[in-house]
């Protein structure tokens, strides 16, 4: 069968439009295709970006990356926030921050395409995306179960509850999300191997999965942990509203970024990318991706770190402000009073007492 030029050039554009929009996906978690071909006239491609979602990354990353330098070195040099809580939310500004770190880059390549033609190279960029992801969202449940524990189960928490205890769980995290990359380079091997998209629609189903387990773990920890409070006599309308913000605000996040990658990843497998007039729905999914994965590892510094010191710090006020002291008039006519004011007097002196 004869080629017109015409359709000679309709496969042309496709492939340049196909190279140009797959070779950024590499460094994606868990949506990986080919890298550009190499063009020896041009080093280097550049993808029609939007000026305005650029900023906003730049913007968001450069907040998350302070938020999580500020939240590691507040948590290291002051004693009094060595606590499992804030143990456990030291550990997963460290992964953020790496995070943060790896997505930049991601981001550099996605505005300048370089060229990156060695296998094992990219093999590698999938490895550290894919397992900085995994302990990511591992370290936010960690909080969520210390969080959680404290609530739920103070005195048991008090004896076994300690920042050695999430050190070790900390460490724990670590192996399984080594695995996780592991397998995940290994699905790219093999894509990259026989050049079919079928790992696509495995990366769907593995992130769809992810996606349901982690939102379910969030929710259930949440409802548990409103139903203790609301038994206790500490319960209050804004304590409930503040938490229920926080964990709308995590899943919200977590859940933007889980879709669009997905998104993405059956983009890719239906094929669509590789035509030209799909190119721009692919764009806005790849940008939107990376943006919500600038605020994934963003908010969590602002979410858990400043609303749990802040918190701390009123408490801190409420227990060191002066208790009035004074002894109600002595009343020798009403019993009732006399009463009151003996119960006052001695819950005074035993207050004193215990402050000693």
């Amino acid at each position: 069968m004869a080629f017109t030029n015409s359709d000679r050039n309709a496969f042309v554009d496709d492939d340049k439009n196909r190279t140009v929009f797959l070779g950024i996906n590499n460094l994606t978690p868990g949506i990986n295709t080919t890298f550009p071909e190499y063009d020896p006239e041009r080093q280097t491609q550049k993808l029609p970006l939007n000026i305005s979602l650029l900023s906003v990354c730049i913007l968001v990353a450069a907040f998350g990356i302070i938020g999580n330098i500020v939240t590691m070195v507040k948590i290291v040099y002051d004693s009094k926030l060595h606590t499992p809580t804030f143990a456990a939310i030291g550990y997963l500004a460290f992964v953020n921050f790496l995070a943060l770190i790896a997505l930049t880059v991601h981001l550099i390549l996605v505005v300048w395409v370089i060229k990156i033609k060695n296998l094992w190279t990219q093999l590698t960029v999938v490895f550290i995306n894919d397992t900085l992801y995994l302990s990511s969202a591992c370290h936010v449940l960690l909080l969520l179960s210390v969080r959680y524990l404290i609530t739920v189960h103070p005195l048991q928490s008090r004896r076994r509850l300690t920042v050695k205890a999430v050190s070790l769980c900390s460490m724990t995290v670590w192996p399984v999300s080594v695995l996780f990359g592991a397998i995940k380079s290994y699905f790219f091997y093999v894509h990259k191997q026989t050049g079919s998209h079928f790992m696509m629609l495995i990366n769907s189903i593995t992130y769809i999965i992810f996606l349901l387990l982690v939102c379910f773990i969030t929710f259930a920890l949440h409802v548990w942990k409103i139903r203790a409070i609301q038994t206790s006599r500490s319960a209050t309308k804004r304590l409930q509203t503040r938490m229920n913000l926080v964990v709308t605000a995590i899943i919200t996040v977590f859940a933007m970024f889980q879709i669009f990658a997905i998104a993405k990843s059956l983009y890719i497998y239906k094929g669509y990318c590789s035509k030209s007039k799909y190119v721009g729905v692919y764009t806005f999914f790849h940008l939107s991706m990376i943006l919500s994965g600038y605020l994934t590892f963003s908010l969590n510094p602002y979410i858990f770190f400043f609303l749990s010191f802040f918190r701390s710090c009123k408490m801190k006020k409420k227990l060191s402000a002066p208790e009035s002291t004074e002894i109600p008039t002595l009343d020798m006519r009403s019993p009732i009073r006399l009463m009151k004011m003996v119960s006052h007097f001695s819950e005074t002196n035993r207050k004193q007492y215990v402050c000693k």
